[in-house]
């Protein structure tokens, strides 16, 4: 017995089987969310879907969670988030180079100092 058999002999055969495999494929199939990856997804409407887990809802395709051109879109935003990422941190660090080399530099200077003192104590300890 299929879904469609409620329609009888009514809208013909080949919608009738276009309309069993897209509700097959969406109210007996476990829908994944792509936030938090977990299979609690629930289709509320054509294109809208939620999660009960996360309890985040959004738009997808009228059957499919992510259609397509969502993928794609998806992982070219990721992709370019990531090279930014990598950049945000290529200067950071450059930037915490600057620092580090800065602290050192000070650090040297405050020893230098020191030594200086310590050698013009004991010049003048040897002097007197």
């Amino acid at each position: 017995m299929t879904i469609s058999s409620g329609f009888g002999s009514k809208y013909g055969r080949k919608i009738r089987r276009k309309y069993d495999n897209v509700t097959q494929g969406y109210k007996f199939k476990k829908l994944v969310c792509p936030f938090c990856g977990m299979k609690k997804v629930t289709r509320e409407a054509s294109g809208i879907y939620e999660c009960l887990y996360c309890k985040k809802k959004f738009a997808g395709g009228a059957y499919e969670v992510e259609t397509r051109i969502g993928k794609t879109i998806r992982s070219s935003m990721a992709k370019k988030n990531v090279k930014e990422l990598e950049v945000f941190l290529e200067e950071e660090t450059k930037i915490e180079d600057k620092g580090e080399k800065e602290e050192k530099a000070e650090k040297e200077e405050k020893v230098d100092k020191k030594e200086k003192k310590q050698k013009k104590e004991k010049a003048k300890e040897s002097e007197e």
